[in-house]
Order: C-alpha cells, then sequence, then structure tokens
C-alpha cells in the first residue's frame, strides 16, 4: 500500500488526494475572479502528485479557453528556495501573471517570500493560491486561498491497511482498490476574495 501517491508500474493500492480536481478547482476560483494570465510553479517532473496538479491546472484553462502559456509554467521542484527563483523570474516578464498556482506549501513560502521581496502586494498586485493548507495559511496577511488535503483521514486508512495486512484480512476486495479522497479549497483573501 502506498499513501499520497502511486508508482508507475507498481501496482499496488494506494491512498491519496484527487490532486487534479482540487488544482482544477484552485484555478478555477482564480479564473472566476477574472484572472486569465495565471502562472503554475509545478513540483518534480514524473512524480504523480506534481503531474496530476499540472493537469488540473491545465483543464480549468481549456474548460474557460485560455490559452496555456509556456512563459507561465515555472518548475519549483517543491522546494522553497526553487520556487522563490521561480516567482522572480515570473514577476521580471514583460507580461507577468495576474496569479500563481503553487503545487505545495514549502514552495507557496519560497513565493509569498519573493513577491514581498519584490515589493508586490498579495492580492492587489498578483493574487496566490496554494496546494495544501499548511496551518499557518489562515494567520498570513493576508489569509492564503489553499487546497487542503485530507491528511488525517489518508492516515487512518493507512493505519487500517496496515492492521488488514498484519492480521491477514488485507485480501479483502476493499483493501485491494485505489481509495482517492476529495481535497477542499479554503478561500480566503489572498486571491482578493473571502
Amino acid at each position: 500500500m502506498l499513501v499520497d501517491r502511486g508508482v508507475k508500474g507498481l501496482a499496488v493500492p494506494t491512498i491519496k488526494t484527487d490532486n487534479q480536481a482540487g488544482a482544477y478547482e484552485a484555478v478555477k476560483h482564480l479564473i472566476d475572479l477574472g484572472h486569465d494570465r495565471i502562472a503554475i510553479i509545478t513540483g518534480i517532473p514524473g512524480v504523480e502528485t506534481s503531474e496530476e496538479r499540472f493537469t488540473g491546472y491545465r483543464q480549468a484553462l481549456q474548460e474557460r479557453g485560455i490559452p496555456l502559456r509556456k512563459t507561465l509554467i515555472r518548475q519549483g521542484h517543491f522546494q522553497k528556495d526553487q520556487a522563490f527563483s521561480a516567482t522572480k523570474e515570473l514577476v521580471r516578464l514583460k507580461r507577468p501573471p495576474s496569479a500563481i498556482f503553487v503545487s505545495n506549501e514549502p514552495m507557496v513560502s519560497g513565493c509569498i517570500l519573493a513577491l514581498k521581496e519584490s515589493g508586490l502586494g498579495i492580492p492587489e498586485d498578483i493574487a496566490v493560491v496554494g496546494f495544501d493548507d499548511p496551518v499557518w495559511a489562515s494567520y498570513m496577511d493576508p489569509p492564503l486561498t489553499a487546497v487542503s488535503q485530507p491528511s488525517y483521514t489518508m492516515g487512518i486508512l493507512a493505519f487500517d491497511y496496515l492492521l488488514a495486512q498484519i492480521s491477514g484480512s488485507g485480501r479483502d476486495k476493499k483493501y485491494l482498490k485505489d481509495v482517492i479522497l476529495k481535497p477542499t479549497l479554503f478561500i480566503r483573501q489572498s486571491c482578493g476574495s473571502n
């Protein structure tokens, strides 16, 4: 059993969040607020969570007829420092984005730091949405709009799967299939909406 992401070529049950749906909802929210130059800071190429979140981003743009602009796509490799650099590149573009969707919590920290260091206000100059809902998200100024994963539920289910394996009941059909949990978008002020 795997938790949080699957691995290509490894046929074992996985407990994870619907990353594509979470990213889709986040980007759709930005579009609904009038943004059409939405950047993304992605994770690690080839890693399932990163690819699924990018797919959700692309899906939201496509459904609203917004072109996928390669100049607005940056890799942050799930790292704070790389997201900081990626954000600096984005804000220096001739036509910078009006919003940024950031694919995980450490990268959100780097993005916000880069925006503040660049003298840009959130959301006045640029809106920010993150994937993951860190404990500090609602205390930030302004509070961060974020996609929250049901991490506690994932942990409980993983423990149940582990106990089933130990007790020998792990061959039951319910333990042989993937579990995909629904994320929640918490709308706060970092997008100019509450």
